[in-house]
Protein backbone atom coordinates (compact mmCIF):
# COMPACT_ATOMS: atom_id res chain seq x y z
CA UNK A 1 0.00 0.00 0.00
CA UNK A 2 1.71 3.40 -0.76
CA UNK A 3 1.16 5.87 1.63
CA UNK A 4 -0.82 9.42 0.97
CA UNK A 5 0.77 12.29 2.33
CA UNK A 6 -1.93 14.70 0.63
CA UNK A 7 -3.82 17.05 2.68
CA UNK A 8 -6.44 14.59 3.45
CA UNK A 9 -4.53 12.25 5.07
CA UNK A 10 -2.57 15.38 7.19
CA UNK A 11 -5.71 16.55 8.35
CA UNK A 12 -7.06 12.83 9.11
CA UNK A 13 -3.91 12.42 11.31
CA UNK A 14 -3.78 15.94 12.98
CA UNK A 15 -7.33 15.44 14.23
CA UNK A 16 -6.19 11.86 15.20
CA UNK A 17 -3.51 13.29 17.16
CA UNK A 18 -4.54 16.91 18.17
CA UNK A 19 -1.21 17.85 16.39
CA UNK A 20 0.10 18.13 12.93
CA UNK A 21 2.93 15.10 12.85
CA UNK A 22 5.62 18.05 11.86
CA UNK A 23 5.21 19.98 14.85
CA UNK A 24 5.61 16.55 16.79
CA UNK A 25 9.05 16.32 14.76
CA UNK A 26 9.78 19.60 15.11
CA UNK A 27 9.50 19.38 19.00
CA UNK A 28 12.31 15.91 19.04
CA UNK A 29 14.63 18.45 16.95
CA UNK A 30 14.40 21.13 19.59
CA UNK A 31 14.66 19.15 22.30
CA UNK A 32 17.87 17.23 20.93
CA UNK A 33 19.32 21.37 20.27
CA UNK A 34 18.39 22.25 23.77
CA UNK A 35 20.87 19.14 24.82
CA UNK A 36 23.49 20.58 22.71
CA UNK A 37 23.37 23.90 23.90
CA UNK A 38 23.50 22.80 27.48
CA UNK A 39 26.33 20.79 27.21
CA UNK A 40 28.57 23.04 25.12
CA UNK A 41 27.59 25.59 28.56
CA UNK A 42 28.91 22.89 30.39
CA UNK A 43 31.43 22.37 28.90
CA UNK A 44 32.77 25.77 28.61
CA UNK A 45 32.28 26.60 32.20
CA UNK A 46 34.41 23.59 32.87
CA UNK A 47 37.29 24.83 30.61
CA UNK A 48 36.83 28.69 31.95
CA UNK A 49 37.15 27.38 35.34
CA UNK A 50 40.40 25.15 34.46
CA UNK A 51 43.85 26.58 34.91
CA UNK A 52 45.39 26.71 31.17
CA UNK A 53 48.25 25.36 32.54
CA UNK A 54 46.19 21.99 32.84
CA UNK A 55 44.92 22.55 30.09
CA UNK A 56 48.51 22.55 28.09
CA UNK A 57 48.72 26.20 27.34
CA UNK A 58 51.90 28.04 27.92
CA UNK A 59 51.70 31.45 29.13
CA UNK A 60 53.64 34.54 27.56
CA UNK A 61 55.88 36.88 29.35
CA UNK A 62 54.36 39.80 29.76
CA UNK A 63 56.61 42.73 29.59
CA UNK A 64 56.37 43.22 33.43
CA UNK A 65 57.08 39.42 34.07
CA UNK A 66 53.43 37.80 34.41
CA UNK A 67 51.82 35.48 32.92
CA UNK A 68 49.68 36.02 29.56
CA UNK A 69 46.89 33.48 29.02
CA UNK A 70 44.41 35.69 26.95
CA UNK A 71 45.41 33.25 23.65
CA UNK A 72 44.36 30.35 25.50
CA UNK A 73 41.04 31.58 26.20
CA UNK A 74 40.46 33.07 22.50
CA UNK A 75 41.34 29.67 21.92
CA UNK A 76 38.88 27.87 24.25
CA UNK A 77 36.05 30.40 22.92
CA UNK A 78 36.91 29.54 19.20
CA UNK A 79 36.61 25.43 20.04
CA UNK A 80 33.45 25.66 21.57
CA UNK A 81 31.86 28.29 18.48
CA UNK A 82 33.58 25.25 16.28
CA UNK A 83 32.00 22.32 18.43
CA UNK A 84 28.53 23.99 18.31
CA UNK A 85 28.43 24.44 14.90
CA UNK A 86 29.77 20.46 14.03
CA UNK A 87 26.56 19.36 16.39
CA UNK A 88 24.42 21.76 14.83
CA UNK A 89 25.39 20.78 11.35
CA UNK A 90 25.31 16.87 12.26
CA UNK A 91 21.72 17.00 13.94
CA UNK A 92 20.67 18.76 11.03
CA UNK A 93 21.82 16.04 8.67
CA UNK A 94 20.76 13.17 10.32
CA UNK A 95 17.44 14.51 11.99
CA UNK A 96 16.29 15.66 8.24
CA UNK A 97 16.79 11.80 7.39
CA UNK A 98 14.66 11.29 10.65
CA UNK A 99 11.81 13.82 9.57
CA UNK A 100 11.53 12.13 6.22
CA UNK A 101 11.52 8.58 7.57
CA UNK A 102 8.79 9.22 9.99
CA UNK A 103 7.01 11.06 7.45
CA UNK A 104 6.54 8.47 5.64
CA UNK A 105 6.84 5.43 7.35
CA UNK A 106 5.53 6.14 10.73
CA UNK A 107 2.71 9.23 10.79
CA UNK A 108 1.33 8.39 8.04
CA UNK A 109 -1.92 6.93 6.36
CA UNK A 110 -2.19 4.37 3.46
CA UNK A 111 -4.01 5.89 0.42
CA UNK A 112 -6.24 2.87 0.16
CA UNK A 113 -7.24 3.12 3.82
CA UNK A 114 -7.92 6.52 4.46
CA UNK A 115 -11.33 7.03 3.27
CA UNK A 116 -12.35 3.97 5.59
CA UNK A 117 -10.47 5.51 8.72
CA UNK A 118 -13.07 6.48 11.08
CA UNK A 119 -12.62 8.42 14.38
CA UNK A 120 -13.86 8.06 18.17
CA UNK A 121 -16.11 11.25 17.84
CA UNK A 122 -17.64 10.57 14.23
CA UNK A 123 -19.50 7.20 15.16
CA UNK A 124 -23.02 7.63 15.36
CA UNK A 125 -22.78 10.35 12.85
CA UNK A 126 -24.70 10.10 9.50
CA UNK A 127 -23.61 11.44 6.39
CA UNK A 128 -24.70 12.86 4.30
CA UNK A 129 -27.66 13.88 7.50
CA UNK A 130 -31.69 13.30 6.91
CA UNK A 131 -33.65 15.53 5.31
CA UNK A 132 -35.89 16.25 8.09
CA UNK A 133 -32.42 17.27 10.65
CA UNK A 134 -31.91 20.72 11.35
CA UNK A 135 -30.06 23.04 9.72
CA UNK A 136 -27.29 25.33 11.06
CA UNK A 137 -29.20 28.39 10.91
CA UNK A 138 -32.38 26.22 12.67
CA UNK A 139 -29.97 25.50 15.46
CA UNK A 140 -28.76 29.22 15.64
CA UNK A 141 -32.15 30.12 16.21
CA UNK A 142 -32.64 27.64 18.52
CA UNK A 143 -29.58 29.34 20.46
CA UNK A 144 -30.54 32.71 20.24
CA UNK A 145 -34.05 31.68 21.71
CA UNK A 146 -32.44 29.39 24.29
CA UNK A 147 -30.27 32.52 25.06
CA UNK A 148 -33.15 34.92 25.47
CA UNK A 149 -34.88 32.35 27.72
CA UNK A 150 -32.23 32.17 30.23
CA UNK A 151 -31.92 36.31 30.24
CA UNK A 152 -35.93 36.45 30.96
CA UNK A 153 -35.61 33.50 33.81
CA UNK A 154 -32.63 35.73 35.02
CA UNK A 155 -34.74 38.58 34.90
CA UNK A 156 -37.74 37.19 36.76
CA UNK A 157 -35.96 35.91 39.47
CA UNK A 158 -34.72 39.03 40.13
CA UNK A 159 -38.06 40.67 39.84
CA UNK A 160 -39.14 37.77 42.45
CA UNK A 161 -36.62 38.42 44.59
CA UNK A 162 -37.76 42.31 44.62
CA UNK A 163 -41.40 41.83 45.32
CA UNK A 164 -40.43 39.52 48.12
CA UNK A 165 -38.73 42.05 49.93
CA UNK A 166 -40.94 44.86 49.21
CA UNK A 167 -44.21 42.25 50.15
CA UNK A 168 -42.00 41.43 53.63
CA UNK A 169 -41.95 45.22 54.39
CA UNK A 170 -45.47 45.63 53.83
CA UNK A 171 -46.01 42.94 56.06
CA UNK A 172 -43.82 44.26 58.59
CA UNK A 173 -45.72 47.78 58.66
CA UNK A 174 -48.93 45.91 60.28
CA UNK A 175 -47.05 43.82 62.44
CA UNK A 176 -47.76 45.01 65.88
CA UNK A 177 -43.99 43.81 66.95
CA UNK A 178 -42.62 46.15 64.78
CA UNK A 179 -41.12 49.44 65.61
CA UNK A 180 -42.57 50.95 62.23
CA UNK A 181 -45.92 49.42 62.11
CA UNK A 182 -49.17 51.46 61.05
CA UNK A 183 -51.79 48.75 62.73
CA UNK A 184 -53.56 51.68 63.98
CA UNK A 185 -54.70 52.90 60.93
CA UNK A 186 -57.10 49.24 60.80
CA UNK A 187 -57.52 48.47 64.21
CA UNK A 188 -57.33 51.89 66.13
CA UNK A 189 -60.95 54.00 67.28
CA UNK A 190 -60.89 56.20 64.08
CA UNK A 191 -60.47 52.99 62.26
CA UNK A 192 -63.77 51.80 63.37
CA UNK A 193 -65.23 55.21 63.11
CA UNK A 194 -64.70 55.46 59.33
CA UNK A 195 -65.55 51.56 59.07
CA UNK A 196 -62.17 50.26 58.08
CA UNK A 197 -60.52 47.03 58.68
CA UNK A 198 -58.15 44.53 57.15
CA UNK A 199 -60.53 42.50 55.83
CA UNK A 200 -59.80 42.10 52.21
CA UNK A 201 -63.41 43.23 50.89
CA UNK A 202 -63.40 46.36 52.52
CA UNK A 203 -59.98 46.99 51.77
CA UNK A 204 -60.74 46.77 48.39
CA UNK A 205 -64.36 48.82 48.94
CA UNK A 206 -62.44 51.63 50.68
CA UNK A 207 -59.91 51.56 47.98
CA UNK A 208 -62.41 51.80 44.95
CA UNK A 209 -64.55 54.49 46.81
CA UNK A 210 -61.10 56.71 47.79
CA UNK A 211 -59.94 55.93 43.87
CA UNK A 212 -63.60 57.30 42.70
CA UNK A 213 -62.84 60.50 44.55
CA UNK A 214 -59.77 61.29 43.10
CA UNK A 215 -61.21 63.04 39.90
CA UNK A 216 -63.57 65.64 42.25
CA UNK A 217 -60.78 66.33 44.00
CA UNK A 218 -58.49 66.79 41.58
CA UNK A 219 -60.92 69.17 39.83
CA UNK A 220 -61.38 71.00 43.20
CA UNK A 221 -57.95 71.60 43.48
CA UNK A 222 -57.56 73.30 40.30
CA UNK A 223 -60.55 75.55 41.12
CA UNK A 224 -58.93 76.14 44.49
CA UNK A 225 -55.61 77.13 42.80
CA UNK A 226 -57.41 79.53 40.62
CA UNK A 227 -59.02 81.03 43.22
CA UNK A 228 -55.85 81.27 45.21
CA UNK A 229 -54.18 83.26 42.40
CA UNK A 230 -57.24 85.60 42.19
CA UNK A 231 -57.13 86.35 45.61
CA UNK A 232 -52.87 87.15 45.28
CA UNK A 233 -53.80 89.42 43.08
CA UNK A 234 -56.69 91.02 44.53
CA UNK A 235 -55.25 91.72 47.87
CA UNK A 236 -52.13 92.98 45.38
CA UNK A 237 -54.06 95.82 44.21
CA UNK A 238 -55.49 96.45 47.86
CA UNK A 239 -52.16 97.14 48.82
CA UNK A 240 -51.29 99.17 46.00
CA UNK A 241 -54.29 101.28 45.98
CA UNK A 242 -54.21 101.46 49.81
CA UNK A 243 -50.71 102.67 49.24
CA UNK A 244 -51.55 105.52 46.84
CA UNK A 245 -54.78 106.06 49.22
CA UNK A 246 -51.68 107.13 52.05
CA UNK A 247 -49.52 108.84 49.94
CA UNK A 248 -52.30 111.50 48.60
CA UNK A 249 -53.40 112.25 52.05
CA UNK A 250 -49.78 112.52 53.08
CA UNK A 251 -49.39 115.29 50.00
CA UNK A 252 -52.85 116.42 51.14
CA UNK A 253 -51.39 117.07 54.63
CA UNK A 254 -48.26 118.64 53.52
CA UNK A 255 -50.45 121.18 50.94
CA UNK A 256 -52.11 122.12 53.96
CA UNK A 257 -49.61 122.20 56.13
CA UNK A 258 -48.05 124.72 53.85
CA UNK A 259 -51.15 126.82 53.07
CA UNK A 260 -51.81 127.20 56.71
CA UNK A 261 -48.12 129.28 57.13
CA UNK A 262 -48.61 131.09 54.51
CA UNK A 263 -51.64 132.31 55.66
CA UNK A 264 -50.73 133.16 59.45
CA UNK A 265 -47.66 134.22 58.30
CA UNK A 266 -49.13 136.65 56.07
CA UNK A 267 -51.15 137.85 58.50
CA UNK A 268 -49.19 137.42 61.85
CA UNK A 269 -46.39 137.73 60.40
CA UNK A 270 -43.17 134.77 59.94
CA UNK A 271 -43.21 132.45 62.89
CA UNK A 272 -39.80 129.87 63.84
CA UNK A 273 -40.39 126.46 62.95
CA UNK A 274 -39.72 125.17 66.11
CA UNK A 275 -42.39 127.27 68.03
CA UNK A 276 -44.48 124.96 69.80
CA UNK A 277 -48.08 127.24 69.92
CA UNK A 278 -49.04 129.63 67.01
CA UNK A 279 -50.06 132.78 68.29
CA UNK A 280 -52.90 134.43 66.40
CA UNK A 281 -57.02 135.05 65.99
CA UNK A 282 -59.36 132.25 64.05
CA UNK A 283 -59.44 131.81 60.65
CA UNK A 284 -61.91 133.74 59.05
CA UNK A 285 -65.12 131.73 57.52
CA UNK A 286 -63.54 132.19 53.39
CA UNK A 287 -60.14 130.70 54.25
CA UNK A 288 -61.75 127.51 55.97
CA UNK A 289 -63.96 126.94 52.88
CA UNK A 290 -61.13 127.29 50.38
CA UNK A 291 -59.17 125.01 53.08
CA UNK A 292 -61.63 122.60 52.32
CA UNK A 293 -61.86 122.70 48.34
CA UNK A 294 -58.15 121.87 48.71
CA UNK A 295 -59.20 118.71 50.89
CA UNK A 296 -61.45 117.76 48.49
CA UNK A 297 -59.73 118.18 45.66
CA UNK A 298 -56.66 115.97 46.85
CA UNK A 299 -59.26 113.41 48.60
CA UNK A 300 -62.60 112.98 46.70
CA UNK A 301 -63.82 110.50 49.19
Amino acid sequence: MAADSTQPATALLTEHLQYTPLSLIDDIINSVNNFIYQGVGSLEAGLVSTPPERLGFKPVARDNGEPDFSAAQQEIEEGLHQLETLLNATVDRNFDKFEIYVLRNILTVPADLAPWVQLSHYHGLEYPPPKEAATAEQVQLLRQKLAASRALSRALAQRQAQNEAILNQLRALTDPASPDNIAFLISGGAAQTLNVSAERSALTTNAAFTMSQLPALKALLATLRSQMAALAEARSDQINEHGAREENKQERREYIGQRTQMQLQRHRGALPDEAAVLPGGPLAMGELQALEKVAHAFDPA
